[in-house]
């Protein structure tokens, strides 16, 4: 029509525009009931070298796994997958969202990646070898939540130099906290999480919101370490953080921070955090939030209070032992410390 500038050509290639469309709609249809397999293909467990794993429930994990045993369970989910095909349903007030994706590297060096994604009602009752009851499984497996660890930080472990975890004024008569570790300490505690680890402690509640909630710690316990140097340039040495999200099933570690002087009585979860309804302020903050909303932070960390005009706010304690806010008519000592 173009080349002619005429509409002339429909009557002569109409015929052959009618079969043109005959066959792309057998193609599309043909994709849609998946005729040649290619959606339903599982590959087998000895064709894998390796797999990138991505999972997606109330938190993340992702690793590489190469150990066989680990990847046969990763396979038998994605059958499953294949067979139930789970549906969305974005109606319910209690679903959540979980997803995963699949990355395989076969022998003979080709690649093959799955994604999935679907809703689900939380709390429910699974069934033994469920896609859901199999995702929940695998988010606890010891093998799994190391990779996902070391993707994050294991791999620098050797060169930690600190911790450091921050308490909330959550709970009536409480104080403040922000504990620091060295490395020794921050060994101990990391030993302590890896028992966890190997217990099936972490990821417990990884496909359940209202028990995640729950149970899980809005206190990140941060680690700090160096990063392997990079050989392309040797002579920088950068350091790092991670930022670990622990809750009430991680008895080992409880007890390690128990050990190493934290009140875990004063450790606040996500529930708490939100029931508070964001009037809880952390020790090291409370200066400021004090300084520019002229508001003093209760024992229970509320900061209703309106400070007098005459006020001054500051701020005792360090690493070593609780921090406590002072509100006075005159200047703050001398050895009290702003954050």
């Amino acid at each position: 029509m173009l080349l002619q500038k005429s509409f002339r050509v429909l009557k002569r290639s109409w015929k052959g525009g009618a079969v043109l469309a005959a066959v792309l709609v057998l193609v599309c249809a043909g994709f849609s009931v998946d005729l040649l397999g290619i959606e339903k293909y599982v590959p087998e467990a000895d064709d894998i070298q390796s797999l990138d794993f991505d999972i997606y429930g109330v938190n993340y994990i992702n690793g590489n796994i190469t150990d066989p045993e680990t990847i046969g369970r990763f396979l038998a989910l994605h059958q499953a997958l294949v067979e139930e095909r789970p549906e969305n349903d974005y109606n319910s007030e209690n679903s959540g969202y979980t997803g995963l994706r699949l990355d395989y590297t076969l022998k003979n060096g080709k690649k093959l990646s799955r994604d999935y994604g679907f809703t689900y009602e939380s709390g429910e009752v699974r069934e033994d070898g469920s896609v859901l009851s199999q995702m929940a499984a695998l988010m606890s497996d010891p093998v799994v939540r190391r990779a996902d660890l070391s993707a994050q930080f294991l791999n620098d472990v050797d060169r930690l130099t600190a911790a450091e975890i921050t308490l909330y004024l959550a709970q009536p008569g409480g104080r403040g906290q922000t504990l620091n570790f060295d490395a020794d300490t921050a060994r101990t505690l990391l030993d302590a999480l890896e028992k966890d680890v190997d217990a099936g402690h972490l990821g417990a509640d990884a496909l359940d919101q209202d028990a995640w909630y729950a149970n899980t710690y809005s206190n990140s316990l941060t680690f700090y370490y160096r990063v392997k140097p990079d050989p392309a340039h040797p002579r920088r040495d950068d350091s790092a953080s991670f930022d670990l999200q622990f809750s009430k099933h991680d008895t080992f570690l409880l007890a390690a921070l128990e050990h190493a002087g934290v009140d875990t009585g004063l450790l606040t979860t996500n529930q708490q955090m939100n029931d508070s309804d964001g009037s809880t302020v952390m020790a090291k903050d409370a200066y400021a939030y004090t300084q520019q909303e002229g508001r003093i932070p209760d024992e229970d960390g509320s900061v209703e209070n309106e400070a007098p005009a005459d006020a001054s706010v500051g701020i005792i304690g360090g690493a070593d032992g609780p921090t406590e806010i002072l509100v006075t008519s005159q200047p703050a000592p001398a050895d009290t410390k702003e954050p």
